[in-house]
């Protein structure tokens, strides 16, 4: 017999812009908004952020000799530490640095059985 099952997963990360100035004009107002898509708060901001990171693989930087992950829109994310990722140089520039602190890596949260009729 067949069985299948919901999990629910999550993962804790902050997004960290650390000049909330130049980061509400390169991402609401600017360069962001006009080329990628259009947000009215960091709080959008931060949550595309974090999914668009999960989303992406670890690749090795040569440039930098570690990990990262290129974000559309936002760009390199190098890794400086175990679950810390802040922007490559070249990208702070516009919005300012931003810095990706994973606090919890992705875990089930539960899981349940779903009950009736698989489909084949």
């Amino acid at each position: 017999m067949k069985r299948r099952y919901s999990v629910k997963l999550y993962t804790v990360t902050n997004v960290f812009f650390n000049d909330q100035e130049k980061a509400k004009k390169y991402f609401l107002e600017d360069g962001f908004a006009k080329l990628i898509t259009q947000y009215s708060t960091l709080d959008e901001v931060a949550e595309h952020c974090a999914i668009v990171f999960h989303r992406t693989p670890n690749h090795w930087q040569e440039k930098y000799n570690a990990w990262g992950r290129f974000v559309e829109g936002f760009g390199c994310f190098i890794q400086r530490d175990l679950g810390k990722y802040t922007l490559d140089d070249e990208f702070i520039d516009d919005g300012g640095q931003v810095t990706i602190v994973i606090e919890e890596e992705l875990q089930a949260d539960y899981s349940e059985e779903i009950k009736g009729k698989i489909a084949s």
